[in-house]
């Protein structure tokens, strides 16, 4: 299910006529992703081009550090672009924003109030979409979307400056970097690649215990920030996210771009790549920390299908065998870790890394099973 919501000015709830919309729009947003504001910066939309994108700027006061982000659509192609990394989205191009408003089967939905600013509420559901609008005398507000797939629930919102104008940006706004149309690089180094054993968390629905092919994972305090930020953004529901649990994983650390995946099973975004892909999190740092010292902010990693082997095989790049499950050591409820040990509130009162205190309460989760002293029950034996 996917939904797009944008608003029209306006008081009353009696039917206006349907808007006609801009052709052309440039100027400042702001983007929301799952409940995290992603960035302030710049929108471009061109139908007549057929070009769509925005370039933002972002502070992460959970890290420190600073995210800045693009997003192209384009005629035939489309890319995501962060921090010195680029990656192809496959299947997506640039597409009309607003035609759907025409279409018989879209409803006013009534008036809304964003930053202030009155706008009438137009959607379009189906079976597999909800569309929304929110636009003021064919000019954007809002721009909302929702998506359900693979039981993952993901929402990106716009929210449109007044002072957006009807015209497109400059040519020069999308800059898509020669690196998107190349082979993404790999950490340096050469045979003999090295090997290690690491401990990964992975914040999960329940019935997925013990599914982490093509899925992400942390080091432990790259979960702390990543459950932080996803319990204090209250969207772990939406995610439907209720275990966590913690592996011994051996992998070959000639380090891949790291891909995000969604969903079980997972479909993943970024370079396909037998190796193991790892970034800093929420890709802070130079190159998103692919090939850094992440350890002020912890370490995130993508687990490729074509990389994983049974453990009886030597690892080796040359047969594609680049990781392997060597135990899952514990399941526990997140419940028991989030709101029996306060861990959600020390992440409120924390704010930021080193989050001391809140790692130390994810780690004596997992160490003991004796609630009374920190920890939480394996739930899901091995």
């Amino acid at each position: 299910v996917a939904a797009i919501i944008c608003g029209v000015g306006g008081s009353t709830l009696t039917s206006p006529p349907k808007p006609h919309m801009w052709n052309e729009l440039f100027g400042p947003v702001k983007v929301v992703i799952n409940g995290f504001q992603a960035g302030l910066g710049n929108y471009s939309y061109s139908l007549r081009n057929k070009q769509s994108g925005y370039n933002v700027e972002n502070y992460l006061p959970m890290t420190l550090e600073w995210l800045n982000s693009s997003m192209y659509f384009l005629p035939e192609d489309a890319y995501y672009q962060y921090n010195g990394i680029c990656k192809h989205l496959p299947g997506s191009k640039f597409y009309d924003m607003f035609g759907w408003i025409s279409a018989p089967i879209t409803k006013f939905a009534g008036n809304k109030v964003i930053d202030g600013r009155n706008c009438n509420e137009w959607i379009l559901v189906t079976d597999d979409a909800t569309l929304g609008c929110c636009e003021s005398d064919g000019k954007p507000v809002m721009s909302y979307t929702l998506s359900t797939s693979s039981g993952v629930t993901t929402q990106q919102e716009y929210i449109f400056s007044d002072s957006v104008v009807n015209e497109p940006g400059p040519s020069s706004f999308f800059h898509v970097d020669k690196s998107c149309n190349e082979k993404p690089p790999e950490c340096p180094g050469g045979p003999p690649y090295g090997v290690e054993t690491l401990d990964m968390y992975i914040f999960h629905p329940k019935n997925t215990t013990g599914d982490i092919t093509n899925q992400n994972t942390a080091d432990v305090l790259g979960d702390v920030l990543f459950v932080c930020g996803d319990i204090i953004a209250n969207h772990t529901t939406a995610d439907n996210y209720q275990y966590i649990s913690w592996y011994k994983v051996k992998v070959i650390t000639k380090w891949a771009q790291y891909q995000q995946c969604n969903g079980y099973p997972g479909f993943c975004l970024g370079d396909d790549n037998s190796l193991v892909g790892r970034e800093a999190s929420y890709g802070v740092g130079q190159d998103a920390g692919q090939c850094s010292d992440n350890t002020k902010v912890g370490n995130w990693y993508s687990l490729p299908k074509t990389g994983i082997c049974d453990n009886t095989e030597p690892l080796d790049v040359r047969t594609n065998c680049t990781w392997q499950i060597i135990e899952r050591v514990k399941t526990i409820d997140s419940k028991c870790v989030v709101d029996l040990h306060d861990l959600l509130s020390t992440c409120i009162q924390e704010k930021s890394i080193p989050f001391t205190k809140s790692k130390s309460i994810f780690e004596n989760a997992f160490l003991s099973a004796d609630e009374t002293k920190g920890g939480c029950p394996n739930i899901v034996p091995n």
